[in-house]
Parts: C-alpha cells; sequence; structure tokens
C-alpha cells in the first residue's frame, strides 16, 4: 500500500483552490438560471490532468420545467408508452426534445448563445472562483510537451496571464417526470 504525504500548505491550497472553484460553478449555476430558470446544475467534468484551455460542462436540467417555461411540447413520437424513456436520455442539444416545428430554435445555435451566456458570467467571476487556461501546468511541462517548432515561453506566458478556461456543452441530463407531461 502506498502512503501518500501532502504538506499543510499543500492541503490549504487544495482544499481553498477546490472548494473556490467549486463555489465558482454554484455561484454560475445560480446566475445561468435567472436566464434558463429550469437548469438544476452546471456539472464541469473531471480531468484527470489538469486543464487546459476549455472545460466540458453537463447541464443537469428540469424537462417538465422547460416546457413549461417554453410552452413547447415534447415530439408526438416520444409520448407513445413505449417511448416515453428517450425523453430521459442526455443529449448533445435540446431539439431532441422538442416537437419537430422547434428543432431549429434548440439546436447548435441555441448551445452556441448558452456557451456564450456561460462564458460571460463565467470571465466575471472573482479570479479565485474561475479555473484558468493552463493551471497547474509547470515551466517544465510546456518544455516537455510543446512541439518543437513552436516556444514553450508562449504557453508559458500564456499560463501566466490566469485567462479563464472556455467552458462549453457536453450533455444535457434531462430530470424529467413522464406522468406529468
Amino acid at each position: 500500500m502506498r502512503k501518500y504525504i501532502v504538506t499543510e500548505s499543500q492541503l490549504n491550497r487544495l482544499l481553498t483552490e477546490d472548494d473556490s472553484k467549486t463555489r465558482g460553478f454554484q455561484v454560475l449555476t445560480r446566475l445561468m438560471k435567472k436566464e434558463y430558470p429550469f437548469i438544476i446544475e452546471l456539472i464541469p467534468r473531471d480531468v484527470e490532468e489538469g486543464y487546459d484551455t476549455y472545460h466540458t460542462i453537463d447541464v443537469v436540467f428540469d424537462l417538465n420545467k422547460f416546457y413549461d417555461v417554453t410552452g413547447i411540447r415534447p415530439p408526438d413520437s416520444y409520448l407513445q408508452p413505449h417511448m416515453l424513456s428517450l425523453l430521459e436520455e442526455r443529449g448533445m442539444y435540446l431539439y431532441r426534445y422538442v416537437s419537430k416545428e422547434y428543432k431549429d430554435d434548440y439546436s447548435i445555435e441555441y448551445n452556441i448563445q448558452f456557451e456564450n451566456l456561460m462564458n460571460h458570467l463565467y470571465q466575471r467571476l472573482p479570479r479565485e472562483m474561475r479555473i484558468t487556461k493552463f493551471e497547474g501546468k509547470s515551466d517544465e511541462y510546456f518544455v516537455r510537451t510543446t512541439a518543437t517548432n513552436q516556444k514553450p515561453e508562449f504557453y508559458i506566458k500564456w499560463r501566466d496571464e490566469k485567462e479563464p478556461i472556455v467552458l462549453e456543452v457536453g450533455y444535457f441530463y434531462p430530470q424529467v417526470d413522464v406522468s406529468k407531461l
């Protein structure tokens, strides 16, 4: 069994940084709910080797509330008893949950608008609540991983500017009570 030794300063840094970053996503969720009241939670995906320039966010949302807020109905074919479970499946776009005449309104352009607002709000959070591009990457990392025709100094400077990562939507995860459709 391996023992991991963490110094007190490392532990404090991890606790405060991780907690403030988590709080940042909680604040972002609350802000996004003002424009999209059907959102339940924005969940950043786990990244094993730190963050580079963007981060994928999964969106948990209340599908029943989405229908109430927008006045849109699910696709008629999904309302068949044997098809209702399709409304519980994740989707990359909300168009999979809407009737045919609204599909264009909830496709890639909708995601772009959603992401633009999400990034606009994220950039305005306090610095300690945001994940920055190349956060946690050492100078040695850039020297070791940068292609020979590029200069690691470019990436080091970029990291040091503490620019917020770009957030993008991964999947929408509906929470739905099919008995209320």
